[in-house]
């Protein structure tokens, strides 16, 4: 089964479920039940150990996760819920493992260790699962980012030769617009700059130039994007840089 990864990243969440997923191999190897079923109880100690920063983690991950600039502020509280639902999930295998731990304790035979292993790669396979709906969840997010910002969008025609247009440093502009429409502006003609940058409930519109570095226009950028985006979805100065350059406004993050 492919494991899935999105809330689960960090250090001790990784943790957690390199743990349940490798404890079939683990065990593999020792000899005799008993160091068997030794293994298998410190195991399920160290996940106990590591649970509550888990939950630290997800929650941290849940915030990073809300500053993207590429998903819509109103999807903030269902960002949350998802990962207050992920947290519910490690106080429910806390309580688990302790149910599998004193299992493991009355241990007699094989085929009861089987069924303890397996418990434990199930509740992996249980957060892989979620972990793959989360990721798909995320994508319909952004794609229903660029539709809302699609429809606020004024487009406007490229003139001729803007689509060779670099910067003073050498960055395309028609990376530029990419970036710009991702963020919710759009491209308007503008005489001898060709076209200019506008956003929405912003009266300064960015020329488009030759002789301006493209350091400069993501200082611009930033600046008109507060006036409609939260300070936390809004990207430093230098990430938007980067992503000018790419014309992918993931790289901003």
């Amino acid at each position: 089964m492919t494991s899935f990864s999105f809330f689960w990243k960090k250090d001790k969440s990784r943790e957690i479920r390199n743990s349940l997923r490798e404890i079939e191999k683990k065990i593999k190897n020792l000899d005799g039940i008993s160091k068997q079923t030794d293994a298998v109880i410190n195991v399920i100690t160290k996940i106990k150990a590591n649970i509550e920063t888990a939950k630290a983690e997800i929650k941290e991950k849940a915030q990073e996760e809300k500053s993207r600039p590429w998903i819509d502020t109103k999807f903030d509280s269902e960002i949350e819920k998802l990962a207050d639902d992920e947290a519910n999930a490690l106080t429910k295998l806390s309580n688990d493992l302790d149910f599998y731990n004193d299992l493991a304790k009355e241990l007699t035979n094989d085929a009861e260790l089987k069924d303890v292993v397996n418990q434990l790669l199930r509740e992996e396979e249980l957060i892989s699962a979620r972990e793959k709906q989360t990721e798909k969840r995320f994508e319909q997010m952004e794609e229903e980012t660029i539709r809302i910002r699609a429809r606020t969008r004024r487009v406007a025609p490229i003139t001729e030769g803007v689509t060779g247009l670099k910067t003073s440093d050498g960055v395309k502009w028609k990376n530029i617009v990419c970036v710009v429409e991702q963020l919710g502006g759009w491209t308007e003609p503008a005489g001898k700059h060709k076209m200019v940058l506008k956003f929405p409930n912003s009266q300064r519109p960015i020329p488009a130039s030759q002789d301006v570095h493209s350091g400069i226009i993501a200082r611009q950028i930033k600046d008109q994007l507060a006036n409609f985006l939260p300070k936390y979805k809004i990207p430093s100065q230098a990430k938007l840089t980067v992503a000018l350059a790419s014309g992918d406004l993931h790289d901003a993050a």
